[in-house]
């Protein structure tokens, strides 16, 4: 086995792009696969270190009434209808290999999308992030990093989400946007790729798939995804049943 693997990310300087030319992070090649351990299936033992709510806390809390977070102003678990997560790759030997996306369907109507440019280097992942949550995502990723490389021996790729203004005329800037931030890995004993994110005060985790991939999104590099429901929403949406309505004053 390569002893590379071994290295700690943070203790070299020269960037992603020294870790992609030496194909550290590709998991497809078995020189470069880490050992397995055993009883590592869940990806929950992130959300104490990640300050995520799990996917039953998630999913548990229904709107007292219906159409309550319709209006919501600020983006959080309970403004955020649904969500689609993908993990892109631009190849091998790219400066930035691997990015991750967020298109959210907001209670507003509206649809932002979010991406984050993905690193192994935690002095890559230091640079530009804004305060006032600079020191918190610092010390968020730090844990998280060590968790998912004491569970899985791989270390994590890290990002901070800025928002697609898509191709904007005469300027290629970016923005990070504050208090957000994209953890991603490949989980080497169920075989799949699994990711939290934060953006402001919304939290998700989930593994990305690749079996209800397009022709036309493998095409653009799309390589795996995760399609979030809030349940919330859906108890918001469909008619009340007459016991619902009983119970709750309106019959």
């Amino acid at each position: 086995m390569n002893n590379s693997n071994k290295m700690d990310p943070n203790s070299d300087h020269r960037g992603i792009g020294y870790y992609n030319k030496y194909n550290i992070d590709n998991r497809d090649n078995k020189e470069n696969t880490l050992p397995l351990k055993e009883g590592n299936t869940e990806n929950d033992f992130l959300i104490q270190s990640f300050g995520l709510a799990s996917r039953e806390e998630q999913e548990a809390t229904v709107f007292p009434e219906r159409g309550v977070g319709s209006a919501a102003s600020d983006l959080d678990n309970d403004s955020v209808i649904g969500a689609v997560v993908q993990l892109f790759d631009n190849g091998q030997g790219q400066l930035q290999q691997y990015k991750l996306k967020a298109r959210l369907n907001l209670a507003d109507k509206s649809n932002p999308e979010f991406i984050a440019p993905l690193t192994k280097n935690i002095q890559n992942f230091k640079r530009y992030i804004p305060q006032p949550y600079r020191d918190e995502l610092i010390q968020l990723a730090q844990q998280a990093r060590k968790d998912v490389r004491d569970k899985f021996d791989v270390w994590p790729y890290l990002g901070k989400f800025h928002f697609n203004q898509g191709k904007t005329a005469g300027t290629h800037k970016i923005s990070v946007e504050p208090n957000t931030m994209a953890i991603a890995w490949y989980n080497n004993i169920d075989k799949h790729w699994a990711f939290t994110l934060r953006i402001h005060d919304f939290t998700l985790i989930g593994d990305l798939d690749e079996t209800y991939l397009t022709s036309k999104q493998k095409a653009i590099g799309v390589k795996c995804q995760y399609v979030y429901r809030n349940e919330k929403f859906a108890e918001a949406e469909r008619p009340l049943t007459w016991i619902e309505q009983r119970r709750r004053g309106m019959l």
